[in-house]
């Protein structure tokens, strides 16, 4: 690698991740004028209207999401219409 190289590191790209003891390379989609990595949230499915009505019921509502206060205003006035 040396001799296409010079003494310059080599750096692919690939980008390794390990989930569940099993390690994976992958390249990310990145803009050619990014030097920042690429870091993407783990997909996590929405919460059916059961868990949501359970967590108001503990007093866990999502205030600043699905149960704000905008979001019930336009439910209700969907409902009054």
């Amino acid at each position: 690698m040396t001799e296409g190289y010079g003494d310059q590191p080599f750096h692919s790209g690939c980008v390794e991740v390990s989930l569940e003891g099993s390690s994976t390379c992958f390249l990310p989609q990145c803009s050619s004028t990014s030097q920042e990595p690429h870091h993407t949230e783990p997909y996590v499915p929405p919460e059916t209207s059961e868990e949501r009505k359970q967590k108001w019921e503990q007093g866990q509502a999502d205030y600043m999401g699905m149960d704000s206060f905008d979001n019930i205003q336009k439910k209700l006035d969907a409902f009054l219409k």
